[in-house]
């Protein structure tokens, strides 16, 4: 009997992961053609092969370590990269500024260079930088040739001079940067940013990850970050 009713669950179960496998499979070549389209019309570039080398994907358990485990495949990894792009291109876009101008660029956390890959279409001196020393190698050993790459501590300390990057992004990475250290790594990054150069930070909503915060906390949280809004 249970082999029966593994045998009828089995026929169902392969059809959901060939869907899924084909939904994940359409969404990277959804998001890819999107950027690919943006690129050409808005900058008039075209993509660089190593925005779809599965070749120099990172292994799935070193993504896993830093990332949702979801992200290890490649259409998901490469699918998540080209949206993540588009949109840091659209905020750029949408506050004036051209990435063709710029003539350094830093990915603060760059975790597997799953972003700072899709910039390779421009000409900027690209650069990434981590906590996490293994990643960083891997990036190093992948994308080496373009991206220079630097290991940190969890100090809030930039081995960068002052006013250094055009544009410096830092994705959803203060939603991992303990709240004491957070002041410290904002200040870092306006530091190294140059006058009329654009920083970006993301982070998830206050009320996943700031829910834990006394009001003073969040208060203090929300005025360095307009501070630093305001500064940029």
């Amino acid at each position: 009997m249970l082999t029966a009713i593994k045998t009828l669950m089995g026929g169902p179960l392969r059809h959901a992961e060939r869907q899924r496998a084909k939904d994940r499979a359409e969404e990277r070549t959804y998001w890819r053609q999107r950027l690919e389209r943006m690129l050409r019309e808005e900058y008039c570039v075209a993509m660089h092969p190593v925005q779809s080398d599965e070749s120099l994907l990172p292994s799935g358990e070193l993504v896993a370590s830093i990332q949702q485990a979801n992200k290890t495949g490649a259409d998901v990894f490469f699918a998540s990269g080209y949206r993540a792009s588009i949109l840091l291109l659209e905020d750029l876009r949408d506050h004036g500024f051209d990435p063709r101008s710029f003539e350094r660029i830093l990915d603060f956390g760059v975790g597997v260079g799953r972003l700072i890959r899709h910039f390779y279409a421009f000409a900027a001196e690209l650069h990434g930088c981590d906590v996490t020393e293994p990643v960083v190698r891997e990036v190093e050993r992948q994308l080496g040739g373009r991206v220079r790459t630097k290991v940190l501590t969890t100090e809030p300390v930039l081995p960068y001079p002052d006013q250094y990057f055009d544009f410096v992004w830092a994705n959803s990475v203060f939603t991992h940067i303990p709240y004491d250290k957070a002041a410290g790594w904002a200040s870092e990054l306006r530091r190294v940013v140059r006058p009329g150069g654009c920083l970006i930070v993301t982070a998830y909503g206050s009320n996943r990850y700031l829910g834990h915060l006394s009001e003073r906390q969040g208060n203090r949280t929300f005025k360095w970050l307009e501070k630093l809004t305001k500064s940029s």
